[in-house]
């Protein structure tokens, strides 16, 4: 018997430690979401709730004038008093008229409300997911588990939007049920209860599927991003030409009804399962009304009420019936929301794996060592460096070379501290960039990437997106663009700087090829002045050659009293540089000038005169 009361005790403490989780999950995501509502828009926020307010008080002052009426109206013709009655009469029509004249212009206005309010909330949520991405490190970028989560993030903030007005809602609900239920408690205590009860079987439908429907979306999200993906294909100006030359588009066509069939198929199975146990649980609540509503008629056959209390009750009995489908509509979407508000919750509480530093750079001609360097990307597990140690003097001119895979371009990743070292430690001016602020660290360099970015702004925001306080500096601006040779495209485009690139957002919008991007980027480049380190990632790599030599030119200029970097394929180009590193396997396996290298015979050399001997080849030709 102990055993039994001491299984019955535990069992009752789990399933209460169980609710009270679930309440303080629950209350926590209100609280949050009526902060987002508040902080979107304080007074759209308290408009709501003043209308919401005034709306719960209308049905049940309806419910009583209308009995009146009809008991009214009932007496005048019984005893003959028409010209009494009609003036009372008059009085109540005018009432009910002013009372809901008001009620459908507050509710006009609450309307109103509601979408500027909700925009506004969709912008401060959307704003919130955006700034979230921008603090986090590249490395998110690398794992597609993240653009799931930004996938889930963006529809899960939808959500917020009418959380807080679900407890609105439930207050709402609440309100009608403490003025109705009484009012139906004294006509017999049984019939709120059956009311009430008869609406349990629809909470518990809900639960369940609400709770099966939000782990099937979650898991879908992969296919959801397969999908946009496909259509972007066939959308995107990007992928236009090879869906014309290659004939993709029925290709792509496919894959994307395959993976909808596959979507909506498992969409409709679990509506139409819904659906089915939501009519049969609907039909006990109906039942139950029907009930209700024959009872009120009996007691007014036998004359235990009047005719107007048969429009009384069963008003008060609709306004029980709704206010306890609001109360079930409003559980069923705070236990999604709660699902759903919990991931964005933690979704914001996503962390850079980037520790700031607080330490200001004490030069702007900073010293560069990296010491005993060794990385792995996250998500993998091959060394891409190994143990790799130099050391680059301020104003100093270094070329990384080598095939591809060598590290080169990682190198850049981790002096940018786009990435921290595996191990080991980067450098500048002794101190480890990890106890650097990032800001002020990332200001010391410039960059023009392989992949560089095309934006579809004019050339001058193109340009000066490298230093947006000095965007107006007109001097600067024409300067970078005559340094890196755009001042040759600017006079066959009208508007010159302020032309748009490419014609997605403007119909003059004006058309670049490869190298006149590239020579865009190379002015971003430019426009950076305050910089002291410069990387160049094969910057000339889409020029013609009388352009490239033109721009190899212009970087001594560039680079003059700059530390710089150069990785290039073309070995020609990197002559100028004072120091070259060669590297392979994520190691540097030779180093030094490049008179030093040909004297010496190694990889360079041997790198360099196996494009010499290409070219001569194809000349001879």
């Amino acid at each position: 018997m102990e055993r039994k009361n001491g299984a019955a005790t535990s069992m009752f403490a789990m399933y209460t430690g169980k609710f009270i989780k679930k309440a303080l999950s629950v209350t926590k995501c209100l609280v949050f979401s009526i902060s987002v509502s508040w902080k979107a828009s304080r007074k759209h926020f308290l408009l709501r709730v003043a209308f919401e307010a005034l709306g719960t008080a209308v049905p049940v002052a309806v419910a009583f004038l209308g009995r009146d009426v009809i008991n009214l109206l009932v007496d005048t013709v019984q005893k003959g008093s028409i010209n009494e009655g009609m003036y009372r009469f008059m009085q109540l029509l005018t009432i009910i008229l002013l009372v809901q004249f008001f009620n459908s212009v507050f509710q006009r206005f609450n309307n109103i409300c509601a979408d500027i309010h909700k925009d506004k909330v969709s912008n401060f949520l959307n704003m919130q997911v955006l700034k979230k991405i921008s603090e986090l490190d590249i490395s998110f970028f690398d794992s597609p588990k993240f653009y799931d989560e930004i996938t889930n993030a963006r529809r899960d903030s939808q959500f917020l939007q009418s959380l807080a007005w679900i407890s609105i809602n439930i207050i709402s609900a609440a309100m009608q049920l403490f003025v109705a239920i009484p009012i139906l408690w004294r006509l017999h205590w049984v019939l709120p209860l059956v009311l009430i009860v008869s609406r349990v079987p629809a909470i518990l439908v809900e639960k369940n599927y609400t709770r099966y429907t939000y782990a099937w979306t979650r898991e879908r999200a992969p296919v959801e991003r397969k999908m946009a993906y496909l259509q972007g294909i066939a959308m995107g100006r990007a992928y236009a030409k090879d869906v014309k030359l290659f004939g993709i588009f029925n290709e792509m066509l496919d894959r994307y009804t395959v993976l909808w069939n596959q979507w909506f198929n498992e969409r409709k199975s679990i509506l139409l399962q819904r659906g089915k146990w939501a009519a049969l649980c609907s039909a006990l609540p109906q039942a139950v009304t029907a009930a209700i509503t024959f009872f009120i008629g009996v007691q007014i056959l036998y004359r235990r009420l009047t005719i107007g209390d048969y429009s009384f009750y069963t008003g008060i009995s609709g306004q029980i019936s709704n206010g306890l489908n609001s109360l079930i509509t409003a559980i069923t979407n705070i236990y999604d929301s709660e699902l759903r508000i919990t991931n964005y919750m933690k979704f914001l509480e996503w962390k850079s794996n980037l520790a700031e530093g607080g330490t200001l750079l004490p030069s702007a001609h900073p010293e560069i060592e990296f010491k005993d360097v060794s990385f792995i990307y996250p998500g993998t597990e091959r060394y891409v460096l190994k143990n790799l140690s130099f050391h680059i003097r301020p104003g100093e001119k270094i070329a990384l070379v080598g095939v591809n895979g060598s590290g080169k371009s990682t190198i850049v990743k981790l002096m940018l501290r786009f990435y921290d070292v595996t191990e080991g430690q980067v450098l500048v001016n002794g101190v480890d960039i990890r106890e650097y602020d990032l800001n002020g660290l990332r200001k010391l360099f410039t960059a023009v990437f392989q992949d560089y970015a095309n934006y579809a702004f004019t050339v001058r925001e193109n340009v000066t997106l490298s230093d947006f306080e000095s965007e107006k500096d007109e001097v600067r601006v024409r300067e970078a663009c005559s340094m890196s040779g755009v001042d040759r495209i600017l006079p066959k485009w009208k508007k010159g700087l302020d032309s748009f690139l490419t014609k997605q957002f403007e119909e003059d919008g004006e058309e670049l090829s490869g190298g006149e991007w590239q020579k865009i980027a190379i002015a971003r480049a430019f426009f950076r002045k305050n910089s002291s380190v410069i990387i160049l990632d094969e910057p000339t790599s889409a020029l013609d050659p009388e352009s490239e030599h033109s721009m190899f030119l212009r970087f001594s200029e560039l680079c003059e009293g700059r530390t710089a970097f150069f990785i290039s394929h073309k070995l020609s180009s990197v002559t100028m540089a004072d120091r070259i590193l060669v590297l392979e396997g994520g190691r540097i396996v030779e180093e030094g000038s490049y008179a030093a290298l040909m004297d010496k015979g190694g990889k360079f050399a041997y790198l360099f005169n196996l494009q010499a001997e290409k070219y001569i080849r194809k000349g001879s030709a």
